[in-house]
């Protein structure tokens, strides 16, 4: 009998907690966006705290540091993966590879990863100071993402939309990567 109770206090609580969890309004811009001083960047995180991580690679062009934030946001039909890393490249770096060339591998690799051949769309981005670029694509509505890449000096910055099961809205793009600022030293 006493196992049984715990059984169902165990499921209790596991449905009180799945209660309570907070659902977030993806497409409204926050006031209170999330900086990173190290990154020099603040972007809406929907007054939600990233998970926050590094990885050290090495690359063609040396050891490089990545700096990962990402924010999962599970709804009842769906989840979506908020995320921006940056990393910083040596300063010798456009003796190798033209900046062009570094966005366009860093995007398809980033792609490729995720399980996408190829892009549905891109475009160029303005970027102050810099040069981007932002794609998309879908797997038969199955797994959508938006993605940008963009260079300011040699600093690489990333920024990732990935949903399930519904397509990406413009409003979500607009409330996370059109918030996207660099902080002025």
């Amino acid at each position: 009998m006493e196992i049984k109770s715990r059984k169902i206090l165990t499921l209790l609580l596991i449905t009180l907690s799945l209660l309570s969890c907070k659902k977030i309004n993806t497409e409204k811009i926050s006031k209170n966006l999330y900086q990173d001083e190290g990154g020099n960047f603040q972007i809406n995180f929907f007054n939600q705290t990233p998970h926050t991580s590094s990885k050290e690679i090495s690359s063609e062009y040396g050891m490089i540091t990545i700096y990962y934030f990402q924010l999962l946001v599970k709804n009842d039909n769906f989840k979506s993966s908020y995320v921006v890393s940056f990393n910083q490249y040596p300063s010798n770096i456009f003796e190798k590879v033209s900046k062009e060339r570094l966005i366009d591998g860093n995007l398809s690799y980033g792609f490729k990863t995720r399980g996408f051949n190829k892009f549905d769309w891109s475009k160029e981005v303005e970027i102050p100071k810099g040069y981007g670029k932002r794609v998309g694509a879908s797997q038969n509505g199955d797994y959508n993402i938006v993605y940008q890449s963009f260079l300011i000096d040699e600093k690489l910055y990333q920024i990732g939309l990935f949903k399930e099961k519904e397509p990406i809205t413009e409003k979500e793009i607009s409330a996370f990567f059109d918030t996207f600022v660099l902080i002025e030293k």
